[in-house]
């Protein structure tokens, strides 16, 4: 496994006591987008009155059940309804600072990072998962008995919204290695090549932690429980938003949301369309809630800008 040089410069064998990171390359979506693009036109300043709904393309989203969205919508708000496909979440924070959207569904860190380039979404709902969880959190993991040698942390995939390095105050002693994938991150983990793991667990309203998350994969790949201790949590970071623009009439956000709540939790092909990855009720959420994962993207960008 190669070890990325330390930060401080430390010569190897230093470095070999050193408290190590390993994380996946996911930073690129933080940081890609140009804030060139960015303003703050009205909603709907193309005078047709069309309300122009953001969703990333997938397989389930043929005419039909587009039909039917744009159908539902037009009905609830009261006008007409223009659905706008992006090919990913980078895209649909293309568009959201570009002004081509005025409702959409985004990943916590594709909110975090449209706002940064434009200030122009905020929040609205935010789904539940099935077992009540609202958000994850960042969670550092050890071995009970890991030497202090032999301490490499792995920062896995589903932590980077919530806790890139600094999230988790680890310290400028810390070197960070890249992973692709939380899988290769816990085989690492698992095969003794690190001593400690970075990975996630989910939380609920309170931010009481839910049983699952990394612990659960762990344990599943048959890693004794009792041999492992988390030492440190990250601020949580609520599930990602159904975000609006700022400049959208109250009575339109008002009904968009009420809307959304009279979906419930069916699997319906309505649902399905608009939320396709937690299945739990809706709860409001403001921008403030996403604070942690503006500070990650502003992080971010001043490390590799």
């Amino acid at each position: 496994m190669a070890i990325a040089p330390c930060r401080n410069g430390a010569e190897r064998d230093t470095a070999a006591r050193m408290r190590s990171v390993v994380l996946p390359v996911l930073f690129s979506l933080a940081v890609s987008v140009s804030p060139a693009m960015a303003t703050d036109e009205p909603a709907n300043s193309d005078g047709g009155g069309s309300f122009r709904v953001g969703l990333v393309e997938r397989d389930d989203l043929d005419e039909t059940t587009l039909g039917a969205v744009r159908d539902a919508l037009s009905r609830a708000l009261g006008l007409k309804i223009e659905i706008v496909l992006a090919r990913d979440q980078t895209a649909m924070i293309d568009a959201a600072a570009a002004g081509q959207v005025d409702y959409g569904v985004y990943s916590a860190l594709a909110y975090a990072t449209a706002w940064r380039l434009c200030a122009c979404m905020e929040p609205l709902l935010a789904p539940l998962g099935a077992d009540g969880s609202a958000g994850i959190r960042a969670v550092l993991i050890e071995e009970v008995d890991a030497a202090e040698e032999r301490l490499i942390a792995v920062m896995a995939e589903y932590s980077v919204p919530t806790a890139h390095p600094g999230k988790i105050d680890m310290g400028p002693e810390w070197t960070i290695v890249e992973t692709t994938s939380m899988e290769k991150a816990e085989r690492l983990f698992a095969d003794g090549e690190a001593g400690a793991l970075s990975g996630w667990e989910a939380v609920d309203e309170k931010g009481e932690a839910i049983a699952g998350g990394t612990l659960a994969r762990l344990a599943a790949a048959g890693i004794d429980g009792s041999r492992l201790r988390v030492v440190r949590r990250s601020d949580p970071v609520p599930y990602g938003p159904h975000a609006v623009r700022r400049t959208l009439p109250g009575q339109v956000k008002k009904a968009l949301g009420e809307f959304l709540v009279s979906l419930g939790e069916d699997h319906t092909r309505l649902r399905d369309a608009l939320e396709p990855r937690l299945t739990g009720p809706f709860r409001p959420v403001v921008h403030d809630d996403y604070r942690h994962a503006i500070d990650a993207v502003k992080s971010i960008a001043e490390r590799d800008g």
